[in-house]
Order: C-alpha cells, then sequence, then structure tokens
C-alpha cells in the first residue's frame, strides 16, 4: 500500500467532492519519493528481505523481478506489500507487489515507479537487496500537508523568499539544507521520521 491513499488524503483534507482526485492520485507517489527523500529513511523492515545477485527485471505492462531460485514467498512477501529495491543499476526505489509467487514478484504500476529491464547477473553489482516496506500511519498528515501545498500553494509560494507591501510583509523558508521545495511549515511533520545523514 503507497504511503497515503486518496481516500486518506480527502479525510484529512476534509475534500468531499471529487475536483482534486486526479491530481492527488498523480501526487501520492511523487510526494512518497520526496518524503523518503526528506527523512532520509526507506521506512525498511530488514525482518523480509531476499537477496540475489541472479534477479531479472523485466518492464512490461505488469512488470517482473525473477529469480531463479524460489525464495520471495518463502521470506515472507506478499499480495499488495511495498518493496524498496536498492543496490541494482537501473530499478532503485519503491515498488509495490500486485502478485508474489516462489520465484516471481509481479509489481503495480500505477503506484510503483518505472521498470526499466534489467539482468542483474549481467550488471556490475554485487547483488540486489529487495526489502519490505511499512509506512507508519502517523506521517499520513504530513504527507497530506505536502499534497494540499503541491495542489493549492506551490504556485504562489515557489520562489518567494521575502515580500512585503505597505505594513504587510511575508517570509517562506524552505527546508534547511534539503534542497527540496517545501517551506519547513510544510514538511515539519515528517521529523519525527529523520534519520540524521551521517558523514
Amino acid at each position: 500500500m503507497p504511503i497515503i491513499t486518496l481516500k486518506d488524503v480527502k479525510t484529512l483534507l476534509n475534500y468531499t467532492d471529487d475536483t482534486y482526485d486526479v491530481r492527488i492520485k498523480a501526487l501520492i507517489p511523487y510526494v512518497q519519493d520526496k518524503v523518503v527523500a526528506i527523512t532520509n529513511n526507506h521506512f525498511a523492515n530488514d525482518s523480509i528481505e531476499s537477496y540475489g545477485e541472479d534477479y531479472v527485471f523485466a518492464s512490461a505492462d505488469n512488470p517482473t523481478i525473477t529469480a531463479t531460485d524460489p525464495g520471495f514467498t518463502e521470506e515472507g512477501f506478499k499480495n499488495g506489500d511495498d518493496i524498496w529495491i536498492h543496490g541494482s543499476v537501473r530499478n532503485d526505489g519503491v515498488y509495490q507487489i500486485s502478485t508474489a509467487a516462489s520465484t516471481v514478484l509481479t509489481l503495480t504500476v500505477d503506484a510503483s515507479g518505472v521498470v526499466q529491464d534489467e539482468d542483474v547477473e549481467d550488471e556490475d553489482v554485487s547483488g540486489v537487496y529487495i526489502t519490505y516496506v511499512r509506512f507508519p500511519r502517523g506521517i499520513k498528515p504530513a504527507v497530506a500537508n505536502m499534497i494540499r501545498y503541491d495542489l493549492l500553494e506551490r504556485a504562489e509560494r515557489t520562489g518567494v523568499s521575502s515580500e512585503s507591501v505597505g505594513n504587510y510583509s511575508v517570509s517562506y523558508f524552505r527546508a534547511a539544507g534539503l534542497g527540496l521545495d517545501y517551506p519547513d511549515d510544510v514538511v515539519g511533520g515528517l521529523d519525527p521520521w529523520v534519520i540524521p545523514a551521517v558523514g
């Protein structure tokens, strides 16, 4: 399941009609990637993890990850799980499993990144990890706030650091040092999940 659903966003933002539904659905994976980058946290649980040197990624309408040896369901992966792929050349990122079988994971296209064809054995990598991801429920209000900003405020606040008109003045502060284009007041709710970068 992605970091937040359309229903969650509408409930948290008190949207009762479908005016923004299409844009919200499009923004969810984008904002999910931003949350991972801002927090330096993939929300990975390595109690369910698979490692392979022979995985084959296939792009298609229903993209797949295939392994030579059984292990995906034996390691605990299930339909609907989010996974973090890391160590590949072309396919690192968070994806969602549509169907899990012993040697094949089929991914959900609309909730996942774009899968590129890749044969790990042919790449200059030692191996690829596939790790179960679980996003905490408590992060949803902060994610909904980011989506609200993208829907309603980004156009008017982007690029403004200070503005004065007569006795009125306003300043918008960016998230310090993150290089990601959300003001502090929007992403501050992510603070409990930030993992400090080392080095």
